[in-house]
């Protein structure tokens, strides 16, 4: 799996930071908390294993594979 670097210049860290708590659209907090993950250096697969787990505490319904 290729290294993915994010890099958020302030303002968008603040938005980031902001959203990933307040946006009504649980699925868009859980892209939120996974972008500022990754910003904190936090690897791919390990930031999607938190965003999932926290999409499964918000109670976002997933599609059966």
């Amino acid at each position: 799996m290729a290294w993915l670097r994010v890099r958020l210049a302030e303002e968008q860290q603040r938005i980031v930071n902001e959203e990933r708590s307040s946006h009504p659209n649980p699925r868009i907090r859980e892209k939120m908390l996974v972008l500022w993950l990754l910003h904190n250096g936090v690897k791919r697969q390990d930031a999607a294993k938190i965003g999932s787990a926290e999409a499964g505490q918000s109670g976002i319904v997933r599609p059966a594979s």
